[in-house]
């Protein structure tokens, strides 16, 4: 980990917004929607007119999957197949009584990452909102100056459809609007980032244009952060930062905070120590390689600070791959930095998502990355720690060169049988 910067990362480093309306629940977990049988064979349909094929389907193989071997909307399979698919089990049934609906979804509070219709008194004023992390059908409605009843009412199938399903929108989205990156005749830093963004692009897509900043910067500083080595089911990794916790604490926990913790004064982001258990030769650095080999060492310091604050140990650590700090909160849509790490320690979108929604927040750190000059945005993003600028630029250019050398085909003829 590399950050030092007081605002995004720590003190020493088409579109994912889905809408429920027009994309089924696909990329949020379950389908409810008609799926493929065994035994079957399916159209395939064909972006170029004339040149739809067919598929046997073999068993285990779904709508989805197929969707992604051919690198088409699975919607498409579906309304070229409306004889051919089974009902999904555990379909909603949104043939329920208005009042039924409305007591399923009274409670529901939408994911980030998804579009919600905003009612305006002249119906074709219609708005459509992509809800961010930390937002609620309340604080929303506040914003448009609308009732929450009637954000609600304008989403009760959307809002229903949430209701049954359990896997908030995963990272994991597969590739954007370009479609699959060829990596076979890539190497280094390019086939790197055409990697991670046939794993990740759609997810990236809608969070950098929800953020009003560019596809290959969000890219550059991924694999500056991570070197493209995601694992949404890992430990968020984290960076602890004793004088930040020295600053939130109450001055009554001062003599704990010195048993436990300790820092260099006058350079306050180095000399980081931690003190399980309060022994004088028990002292260990907090930060002693810079890597993801710290984080054993971080996690026992933030569970220990946790213990004497939760919101000022939350508000002392950097989170994620964007190691966004969690004094940040209230720029990436949370109410509190407890709120934060609840919502991100488990949840490698909303991670991810804290690092485009700061940057977007954020006007000049905006406005220096969208105009290239990564020295600026990193002074601010990370304190200017030398090279990082320099690096994120030539991982985003990287990626962009790939993107240029590509050859526009038709992915359905390209991948048929």
């Amino acid at each position: 980990m590399t950050s030092t910067s007081s605002v995004g990362g720590s003190d020493s480093q088409n579109s994912a917004t889905q809408s429920f309306n027009s994309q089924g629940a696909t990329p949020y977990g379950g389908s409810p929607q008609p799926d493929a049988v065994a035994g079957t064979t399916l159209s395939i349909p064909s972006a170029t007119a004339g040149l739809d094929f067919t598929h046997a389907v073999a068993p285990g193989e779904t709508v989805d999957s197929l969707a992604a071997r051919y690198n088409i909307d699975a919607n498409a399979i579906r309304a070229a197949n409306p004889d051919l698919l089974q009902a999904a089990s555990g379909s909603f049934d949104f043939t329920s009584s208005l009042p039924e609906l409305q007591d399923a979804v009274k409670d529901v509070q939408p994911w980030a990452g998804v579009s919600l219709d905003i009612p305006a008194a002249n119906p074709r004023m219609v708005m459509e909102h992509t809800v961010m992390p930390g937002e609620t059908i309340e604080s929303i409605a506040k914003d448009y100056a609308i009732k929450a009843t009637d954000l609600r009412q304008a989403n009760l199938s959307s809002l229903a459809l949430q209701a049954m399903l359990t896997t908030p929108p995963s990272i994991e989205s597969g590739p954007g609007s370009i479609g699959t990156i060829d990596t076979s005749k890539l190497t280094g830093v390019q086939l790197t980032a055409a990697e991670t963004y046939n794993k990740y692009g759609l997810a990236i897509e809608g969070l950098a244009n929800a953020a009003g900043i560019k596809v290959k910067d969000v890219l550059g500083i991924i694999i500056q952060e991570t070197g493209g080595t995601i694992d949404p089911n890992a430990r968020m990794t984290i960076r602890f930062e004793a004088h930040k916790f020295a600053g939130f604490i109450d001055p009554a926990q001062q003599a704990e905070f010195d048993q436990h913790f300790t820092y260099n004064h006058a350079i306050s982001y180095k000399g980081q120590k931690f003190n399980a258990t309060g022994d004088p030769d028990d002292w260990h650095s907090l930060h002693p390689t810079g890597t993801a080999k710290d984080q054993d060492i971080n996690w026992d310091a933030f569970n220990y600070a946790y213990g004497m604050d939760p919101e000022a140990a939350a508000a002392s650590i950097s989170m994620g791959p964007g190691q966004v700090m969690g004094f940040n909160h209230d720029k990436v849509g949370y109410a509190s930095a407890d709120a934060m790490y609840q919502s991100l320690k488990d949840n490698a979108y909303n991670q991810f998502a804290s690092m485009t929604q700061l940057i977007g927040a954020t006007p000049k750190m905006k406005k220096d990355l969208n105009n290239g000059d990564y020295d600026a945005f990193a002074k601010l993003y990370n304190g200017g720690i030398s090279g990082y600028g320099e690096n994120v630029k030539n991982y985003a250019q990287a990626f962009e060169d790939v993107v240029n050398a590509m050859t526009p085909i038709d992915p359905a003829v390209a991948t048929r049988p």
